[in-house]
């Protein structure tokens, strides 16, 4: 059994569908796989916790205390992030292991000499303020760029933040500006199209990621990725990126962040990078492919299969103000 909110669509949710698909069915009826918020933990079942969030988040207060010894085992999704909770909550490494995510090869399809194409595929609140700002900026040097925004919390379930984004003056701005394409909240499988024939996966992150499918996604797709050295923003660009200091203040930030989009943009036909581009797809459909995700997570737990239910603090309830 792998619980998740089924009513959400954001990369926790895409990665817990995706695995619950290709597991035997003898794995999902011995274990409690728990992604995201933690309700009630079933004794019956050998129990393992996969995080996806950072661990300042208040659905993770219940692993305050030794909380964590309520699971056999706690998946993270990045090594980066791991370590954050091991020094927050004081779980012992032995406790943990890292499973990283994974995605389905997206084609790659030759770019146009002409139009440049800028994509951002976040949530509104990881930057997409600074990026209108520098993108408007732009306007004025370059005649043929455009902005494709995919962004909604309606990925998450979330009606009202969506609703207090579209009556913002920021929706606003994008709804006016003709070379901004608003397309909100599409189907997975829609996005990855639309990256396709993207050129720069442009993403001035202000959250600190404990991984990033959307980075990942526009790798694959043999996107320029431009973004800062955020959370765990460098291991998932693993140095194929243009990746820049992040900066605190935010005036600072869209300065920075103008400079390498600029570099990007005047660069993005140049030889060298549409080679290094090529091999980044390569390096990623390679280590982050299914087939090895799966094995991963196969080998975990095989080596967990025969431990008892009850060997650690069972029965617990967990309550959230």
């Amino acid at each position: 059994m792998i619980e998740y909110n089924n009513s959400a669509n954001g990369g926790t949710e895409i990665m817990a569908r995706k695995l619950e698909s290709l597991l035997p069915s003898h794995f999902l009826d011995r274990f409690q796989i728990i992604c995201g918020r933690v309700s009630n933990l079933d004794e019956s079942k050998i129990r393992i916790l996969w995080i996806h969030d950072t661990p300042y988040q208040i659905d993770n207060k219940h692993l305050e205390n030794n909380g964590w010894k309520s699971f056999h085992k706690i998946v993270f999704i990045s090594h980066h992030q791991m370590e954050e909770y091991v020094k927050e909550y004081k779980i012992p490494y032995s406790h943990c292991t890292v499973i990283k995510y994974a995605l389905d090869s997206i084609d790659f399809y030759p770019k146009s000499k002409d139009k440049i194409s800028l994509i951002y595929t976040s949530t509104p609140h990881r930057g997409l303020e600074i990026l209108v700002d520098t993108f408007e900026k732009l306007c004025n040097e370059y005649n043929n760029i455009e902005l494709k925004v995919y962004s909604s919390y309606k990925i998450y379930d979330r009606t009202e933040q969506q609703k207090n984004f579209e009556n913002s003056f920021l929706f606003r701005r994008m709804e006016n500006n003709s070379k901004i394409k608003n397309n909100g909240f599409v189907s997975n499988s829609e996005l990855k199209k639309s990256l396709s024939s993207s050129h720069i996966f442009a993403y001035p992150s202000t959250y600190r990621e404990t991984f990033c499918l959307s980075l990942l996604e526009a790798m694959s797709a043999g996107l320029l990725c431009v973004h800062p050295n955020y959370g765990c923003l460098p291991e998932t660009a693993s140095n194929w990126t243009i990746m820049y200091n992040y900066h605190e203040n935010t005036i600072d930030h869209k300065k920075i962040f103008y400079e390498h989009l600029k570099y990007s943009i005047d660069n993005i036909n140049n030889l060298e990078i549409n080679k290094m581009l090529r091999y980044q797809k390569k390096y990623i459909n390679y280590f982050y492919n299914w087939e090895k995700r799966i094995e991963e997570w196969i080998n975990l737990l095989e080596s967990t299969y025969n431990l008892s239910p009850n060997k650690t603090i069972t029965g617990v309830k967990f309550e959230y103000q």
